[in-house]
């Protein structure tokens, strides 16, 4: 029995994007009807509310979010045995020891520093006439489009499932070669689920989701290479787009979609976007307005060089297996 192995790749999503992602529960109560004060534990002795747990998890690590959701009773001993430690330490007045009271200078600064700019962000207003001037504005800026994508990759090989035998490896241009048969058959009519089933090293798009990709194409979208957002954008719906190149292969699309939202659709991410831009604007004022002067030059010339030093000694003994000291 072989495999085929290919190298597989495409950016289906951007932090540029318009979209503005929905905001998910930290908590899930589908199930059950819950107030804040119901207790649902008891951890070293005191009752632990529904609304502590709610709380709670607004700041928790996403290990942590995660250990909660699989396994509650593990969740809720880490969190009684982190209490007692707490205790603990302000008993002995471990905040007021060096280093930690310094760290927890360092860390208080840090939550701070990013808690000034989210209370930035919650606080500012975008006035309803400059959403609907930047929608009308940018029309073409919000283009998106769905599409169906057949992937053929640049480097393929078979490798014997039984012993990890490799059995053979395509050349690049045998690759292109295949992709362009792709393409004309495409062109030609036949059906692009069927090809894509058949020749795209996209496998979860070909075999769980009829060949469509994930999220649409937008004409904002920096996760998607310019010459792929630019030709399907351009593209009549139904049309066969291709071959398009990247340095990991090449893609076949058609357009099943291609559309701007509406102004109701996009008016959410657009005050969004203004605001941000806002916040932007208040964090480079901050920014101008913070200065340094370096005193003693032949100090930070003597640390940076220590710690490259440093650096390329333990780079060097990691490189011959030796203990990094």
């Amino acid at each position: 029995m072989r495999r085929t192995i290919s190298l597989v790749f495409l950016a289906v999503s951007s932090a540029f994007s318009w979209q503005q992602a929905p905001k998910p529960s930290p908590v899930a109560t589908d199930l059950v009807e819950m107030k804040p004060d119901n207790v649902i534990a008891t951890i070293n002795g005191r009752k632990f509310t529904f609304g502590e747990f709610e709380k709670l998890t607004q700041i928790l690590s996403p290990q942590m979010k995660a250990l909660a959701a699989k396994d509650p009773g593990q969740f809720l001993k880490q969190i009684a045995i982190s209490e007692m430690l707490l205790k603990e330490a302000e008993k002995l007045k471990v905040d007021q020891m060096t280093p930690w009271r310094d760290q927890l200078e360092m860390v208080r600064r840090d939550v701070l520093s990013k808690a000034v700019i989210t209370h930035k962000s919650e606080v500012t207003k975008v006035a309803p006439e400059d959403v609907r001037k930047y929608y009308d504005g940018n029309l073409e800026w919000f283009r998106e489009a769905r599409v169906r994508v057949i992937f053929v990759s640049r480097a393929s090989f078979e490798q014997r499932l039984a012993d990890g035998k490799v059995l053979g490896a395509k050349t690049a241009e045998e690759m292109k070669d295949r992709a362009e048969k792709v393409l004309k058959l495409a062109r030609e009519g036949q059906n692009f689920v069927d090809l894509a089933k058949e020749y795209s090293d996209d496998r979860d798009s070909a075999e769980q989701n009829e060949a469509m990709l994930a999220t649409p194409i937008r004409a904002n979208d920096d996760g998607i290479p310019k010459n792929m957002r630019d030709a399907v954008l351009k593209a009549e719906v139904g049309r066969i787009v291709g071959l398009l190149e990247h340095e990991t292969g090449w893609y076949v699309f058609k357009v099943e979609s291609n559309a701007v939202p509406s102004f109701a659709e996009a008016k959410g991410p657009v005050e969004k976007r203004l605001r941000d831009a806002a916040v932007q604007r208040w964090v480079d004022e901050m920014q101008t307005r913070a200065s340094v002067t370096i005193d003693n030059q032949g100090f930070w010339d003597t640390f940076v060089a220590a710690n490259k030093q440093a650096q390329d000694k333990q780079a060097e003994q990691q490189k011959q297996g030796a203990p990094a000291k």
